[in-house]
């Protein structure tokens, strides 16, 4: 299931949670983040930064992560994994 699901429209906030999703552990500048959703608006980065959702870091330059430790995206990673691992498994089996 992917936060675009869950949300049930193709809102830029799903689209970028989305997008972290899928590159867990990869730090974006703004920059990077607009270019991939141009839609996107500093307030609502901000929003999902208080609601937990993503980090909001500085290591000389301000970057945005998906905040692994929040449970939702904990359980919408698993399911993800899982999806995979059926997946696979079912290639294996032909």
């Amino acid at each position: 299931m992917t936060f675009v699901e869950l949300f049930g429209r193709k809102s830029a906030q799903a689209k970028l949670l989305d997008f972290l999703t899928d590159h867990v552990g990869t730090i974006y500048s703004w920059k990077e983040l607009k270019k991939n959703n141009p839609n996107i608006k500093k307030t609502m980065v901000n929003r999902l930064n208080k609601a937990g959702f993503i980090v909001k870091g500085n290591a000389g330059t301000i970057y945005y992560r998906i905040n692994e430790a929040n449970p939702l995206v904990r359980a919408m990673l698993h399911e993800d994994f899982e999806k995979g691992k059926r997946a696979a498994e079912q290639e294996a089996k032909k």
